[in-house]
């Protein structure tokens, strides 16, 4: 028998098997199992680095990007995701970075999301492209893309498998 017991692993013969080969294959099959139930709070917060910096320096919006997607709700997901966004909208240099800043903040937390939409020139304009084509290049303005968070359109977008 495998257990835990007080941070230590102990291994018993399992009773009615005597035969070693088998008490070690039960171990073996305990070790494999924990090896992928593992995972760590430094995982996360690696992910979230990556996924913080990915958004932080896209300078093009790409429609159909599993990068781009995946980086957003990677973020979402976050306990604090409200801060995560807030200075993704405070750091960033790119139109697309406050973008993604100002999604994730309409999701989790509409308040921060009312004044810092306010402090954006709704004219500004954000290059898009599809991932499928690229030579098809177009652009949405600032007023567009607010348009589209609040009546949850991009949010649909987002989450519909492409």
């Amino acid at each position: 028998m495998i257990y835990l017991e007080n941070s230590k692993i102990r291994v018993y013969v399992i009773p009615g098997i005597r035969n070693l080969n088998m008490n070690r294959y039960f171990l073996l099959l305990f070790f494999i199992t924990m090896s992928f139930s593992c995972h760590s709070d430094d995982d996360t917060i690696k992910g979230n680095a990556d996924a913080f910096i990915l958004l932080c320096n896209s300078d093009i919006l790409f429609i159909t990007d599993k990068n781009q997607k995946n980086a957003f709700f990677n973020l979402l997901s976050s306990e604090n995701a409200n801060n995560i966004f807030f200075n993704l909208f405070s750091e960033t240099k790119t139109k697309v970075g406050k973008f993604y800043a100002l999604l994730g903040l309409f999701e989790s937390d509409r308040k921060l999301y009312n004044e810092l939409v306010s402090t954006i020139n709704l004219t500004d304009k954000i290059t898009a492209q599809t991932m499928r084509s690229a030579d098809f290049i177009f652009s949405f303005t600032f007023n567009q893309l607010i348009t589209a968070i609040e009546t949850g359109r991009w949010m649909k977008n987002l989450t519909h498998e492409l």
